[in-house]
């Protein structure tokens, strides 16, 4: 392993919420989301915090770096890394995702913290397993969770296509 990476410390406190507030198994493949394993968390910070190549660190503080602060935990819609920032223990680790690959690192926040983020993801999972699930209603029910909708705003956009192409395909069949 990287020495870098060696050094960091990964606090008792966010393993502790990790193991407390794992994703729930999803009835359907409803969404991308998922957390890294704790005894791989240092591993995952390859390519953000460290170059694969060089072994460099590539952190910054200019607007658009990877900062030291933060560490992935997981990874979300189109494979953008969630991360936590280190110095917000004490919010039970608020939730942030970039867009991989975009050149800058702009960071959206996804939930208030680990378990309020797990808590969107069971509210998600319990309306598409009751074929109940209505995007405005869905974002009403998780508006404590987070300060900012737009992530889930996005996910609603594609549950919607993919639940109408899934209705699309039973009426078709249906047809035959």
């Amino acid at each position: 392993m990287n020495k870098i990476l060696e050094k960091i410390e990964i606090p008792k406190g966010l393993i502790e919420l990790l193991n407390k507030n794992p994703i729930p198994k999803l009835e359907e493949e409803i969404t991308d989301f998922y957390f890294i394993k704790s005894d791989r968390l240092k591993d995952a910070q390859e390519n953000y915090r460290v170059d694969e190549i060089t072994g460099e660190d590539i952190t910054g503080n200019e607007k658009g770096d990877w900062k030291k602060e933060w560490l992935v935990i997981g990874s979300g819609v189109a494979d953008d890394p969630l991360f936590i920032d280190l110095g917000e223990e004490s919010k039970e680790f608020p939730i942030y995702t970039a867009a991989n690959g975009a050149g800058e690192w702009l960071p959206y926040k996804v939930s208030n913290s680990i378990p309020s983020f797990v808590k969107i993801l069971k509210i998600l999972n319990e309306m598409v397993k009751t074929q109940q699930f209505d995007g405005e209603e869905f974002l009403d029910k998780i508006d404590k969770y987070t300060d900012t909708l737009g992530v889930w705003e996005e996910e609603v956009e594609m549950l919607d296509e993919m639940l109408l192409d899934g209705m699309n395909e039973v009426i078709y069949a249906g047809d035959e």
